[in-house]
């Protein structure tokens, strides 16, 4: 498991934009119940499992990252409070990307259909 993570975070720096059509997927197994229930048991998978997440928000394009969001929020409320905090950092790391008035109005809509529903 541990392995599986430390490469995920490596291929998340090294090609962030390749890694779009994963997502989907990807996505819901980080913010899995069992991947939680491991955290919560080790602090070594826990630390893991936050490297492996955090950086998809500080290098994936929001464009990217925001329409499945909320199917992952879905996923997240069942996997418990730990997914669903490690899911709004997340997107809070997703959010720093917006720096002009622009990217926040191009994407706005998305985040409050996540947050609002």
């Amino acid at each position: 498991l541990m392995s599986c993570l430390a490469g995920l975070e490596t291929v998340t720096r090294a090609l962030p934009k390749f890694l779009a059509p994963f997502l989907p997927k990807l996505l819901p197994l980080l913010l899995s119940r069992q991947l939680s229930l491991a955290a919560d048991m080790d602090p070594h998978v826990k630390m893991a499992a936050d490297k492996a997440l955090l950086p998809l928000g500080d290098l994936v394009p929001v464009r990217l990252l925001l329409p499945p969001a909320a199917g992952w929020f879905q996923v997240a409320v069942k996997a418990g409070r730990a997914a669903t905090g490690r899911l709004f950092g997340l997107l809070s790391s997703a959010t720093s990307q917006l720096t002009t008035g622009d990217d926040v109005l191009g994407h706005y809509k998305r985040f409050f259909k996540l947050y609002l529903l």
